[in-house]
């Protein structure tokens, strides 16, 4: 009877211990997902500020000036832009490169 009840015990910790990987597994494919989510978000803040850089660049000799409207509109038009370009495939190596740095430290 003895022998059972250790084997039953046994079973419920292995059973137990499997849970437990699991759910670590699970928190670490977690992780790993907002990491790349927080890598892509860092490559769109980074190309945000390269286009306004590249703006400033431009001469401000406008025939018709648009205002606070239109500075508010390509502030929104550059923040769209820099999305689409997060999840490009022309800066995939950026991303990619951010997310091994950063797993390290996970």
């Amino acid at each position: 009877m003895q022998i059972n009840n250790d084997l039953v015990k046994t079973d419920l910790l292995r059973n137990i211990a499997n849970e437990k990987l699991t759910n670590r597994d699970f928190s670490k494919l977690d992780s790993e997902k907002k990491l790349r989510e927080v890598t892509n978000q860092f490559t769109s803040i980074f190309l945000k500020q390269v286009f306004s850089a590249m703006r400033e660049t431009l001469p401000d000799d406008k025939l018709l000036d648009g205002g606070f409207a239109e500075d508010v509109f390509t502030d929104m038009l550059d923040s769209e832009v820099s999305k689409i370009g997060a999840n490009d495939q022309q800066f995939s190596n950026l991303n990619q490169i951010l997310f091994t740095q950063l797993k390290e430290h996970l």
